[in-house]
Parts: C-alpha cells; sequence; structure tokens
C-alpha cells in the first residue's frame, strides 16, 4: 500500500524560488531560510504524510524528533509550512546554486532597515558539505550581515573547519549538543547549545538562552520569555566557545 501525502511538491527550474521568513515570536525580526526536518517523511497519527519530501536532517536527529518544534509545526500548519520548507528543500537538493543565489539577492536588497542578521535553519539541517561551503562563502561575500546556524551535523563541521583553517568573523556555526554525541569532536572555538530537558543537574547550571523560560514539567512557567534573538544576539554575534543551554520550546 503506497503512502498517502497530503502535500505533494515537484521540482521546477522554471518557477522554483526560495522562501525566507521574516523570523517569528522567538527569534524576532531575523530572517531565516528553512527546510524541512526529520530524517525521512513526516507522517501524522493517521498514517498520512506531511508531505512527498524527505526532511533533511540526515539520521542526526533519532533522539530529538520527538520533542522537535519544527516536527510539531509542520504536522500542526502543514498546508502553509510544508510548501515554502518542502521547496527550499528541493531547491537546494536539486539546484543548489539557483538556491543561494537567490539568498544572497534577498540580502542584498537594499530597504529601509539593513538586514544584521540571518539564519539558516530555524527548520532543517545542513543538506551535505557542499551545501555547508556554500553557507561559508556566502559570509565572506557579505561580511554586512552576521550569518548564523545550529547544527548536529558534526562531520561536516569539522571537515570545513579543517578545510578552511577557521571561520569568517560573520559566520557563527552553533554546535547542538545532545548527550554526549560531540566526543571525538574539537569545537573549542565554536558555540555550544545546549538541550536541557532537566534531567542533568549539570546542564542546569549552565547559563541559559534567555528567550526559552523553564517548561511546567520541570518546575517553570512554560511560555516564551519577552526577549527575542534579534535583541539578544548572544548565539549569532560571534563564535566564543560559550555552552549556552536551552529548555524545550
Amino acid at each position: 500500500m503506497s503512502m498517502k501525502f497530503r502535500v505533494s511538491l515537484s521540482y521546477n527550474r522554471n518557477t522554483a524560488k526560495v522562501h525566507i521568513s521574516s523570523g517569528n515570536s522567538k527569534i524576532g525580526k531575523i530572517p531565516t531560510f528553512n527546510m524541512l526536518p526529520g530524517n525521512d517523511y513526516i507522517e501524522l497519527k493517521n498514517g498520512e504524510a506531511v508531505v512527498n519530501v524527505k526532511g533533511t536532517c540526515g539520521g542526526v536527529c533519532e533522539g530529538c524528533q520527538h520533542s522537535c518544534y519544527a516536527v510539531k509545526g509542520l504536522k500542526l500548519h502543514y498546508n502553509v509550512v510544508a510548501p515554502s520548507n518542502g521547496e527550499n528543500t528541493l531547491i537546494m537538493r536539486n539546484n543548489p546554486d539557483l538556491g543561494f543565489k537567490m539568498i544572497k539577492e534577498y540580502c542584498l536588497k537594499k530597504r529601509r532597515n539593513p538586514i544584521k542578521a540571518f539564519r539558516f535553519h530555524s527548520s532543517g539541517e545542513i543538506i551535505d558539505y557542499n551545501y555547508l561551503v556554500r553557507c561559508y562563502e556566502l559570509a565572506k561575500e557579505i561580511p554586512s550581515i552576521q550569518f548564523y546556524l545550529y547544527t548536529k551535523r558534526f562531520d561536516e563541521v569539522q571537515k570545513l573547519l579543517e578545510e578552511k583553517g577557521g571561520l569568517p568573523s560573520n559566520f557563527v556555526i552553533n554546535i547542538s549538543e545532545w548527550k554526549d554525541n560531540i566526543k571525538g569532536y574539537n569545537f573549542d572555538k565554536l558555540n555550544k547549545f545546549v538541550w536541557d530537558d532537566g534531567t542533568d543537574p549539570e546542564i542546569a547550571k549552565l547559563p541559559h538562552c534567555p528567550a526559552v523560560s523553564k517548561p511546567k514539567k520541570i518546575g517553570g512557567k512554560g511560555h516564551m520569555l519577552n526577549i527575542h534573538c534579534d535583541q539578544c544576539g548572544l548565539c549569532w554575534r560571534a563564535n566564543t566557545g560559550r555552552r549556552l543551554a536551552v529548555y524545550n520550546h
């Protein structure tokens, strides 16, 4: 029996375009390029899949997909999120030259309030090493904008650091630390974003992201605070090597 999809997409070179979010309630007014989350098709409880395009996480989200906000948002708002993030995924898999050309044009567009920061993936992941190199190159081409991302694709990051010898000051990579997943990697100079699920007292002692409050199930209020990423900047202003914890959100 073939799988049913709520949304069906296909790549068309003549109509392809990137979709860039202007921000959200957490990150504030920071433009973001999103793709599909997950390792495979994202399934709903009735057995149907949200969209006929597989996610970009490539096996690195086995431990966290059950609590992933991007997966939850995709399931809840699939009629809006699936087409835009799905088309972004398709263009980067089929024609990354065109995809990054469009992102560059967006960043260089003249506007009353110039872009200060640009985020790759509040949903989705680094597709492959070539994709990460293109993010790196885009940052070098536009030094006036701080580009940043979060990732568990550690092999690709390690390779980039080894081949390039470091990162431009306006390209910040936040390592998503989950349990012991960074063992064996040398990320001393990169920021570590540590997931706090309330089970590790050592993580509880770390400074925490000021934009997310403690969940109700571990004694908090369970809502977003009135501080946005565009106001804070701990994660995107510089690679400092700091470890910053974040609660489930």
